[in-house]
């Protein structure tokens, strides 16, 4: 039986609206740009659609020409975030059972998802030589 691929998406905010591809770069952590940031709430605590589905309605865009991440959602400003930070706080984030490094993304954007939310929340990305986690969900 032959795999066939109909349709490619990457998510690179996890739990966000996802962005259709026509092809996809596959570096040693998956699919290039996919599930790099997450929305983590007061806590640290990484946020899914499960528990908050609203996050369907944030658009992400990527702009390669100004290395540079997009966020919008309705009747809001975007939101800018540079692709793959080299700054920002390092802090501990769960994601499941796992303890992870991430790096904030700092108060604009921590503003900007708390307003979306109603509840303290901030942005997180995941840079490549990130903490090692297990598969689980």
């Amino acid at each position: 039986m032959d795999a066939v691929v109909r349709a490619l998406f990457v998510y690179p905010v996890k739990s966000c609206r996802g962005i259709p591809l026509d092809r996809a770069e596959v570096e040693p952590r998956g699919l290039r740009y996919d599930r790099r940031w997450m929305i983590v709430d007061a806590a640290g605590t990484f946020v899914t659609q499960r528990s908050e589905p609203r996050l369907t309605g944030i658009e992400v865009t990527i702009d390669e020409k100004r290395r540079a991440l997009r966020l919008s959602a309705p009747r809001k400003r975007s939101l800018r975030l540079p692709l793959a930070p080299s700054e920002g706080a390092s802090i501990k984030v769960r994601v499941w059972r796992d303890e992870v490094e991430a790096l904030d993304a700092g108060k604009e954007a921590a503003r900007w998802v708390s307003a979306f939310l109603g509840a303290p929340a901030s942005i997180v990305f995941m840079p490549a030589p990130s903490s090692p986690r297990r598969a689980t969900t």
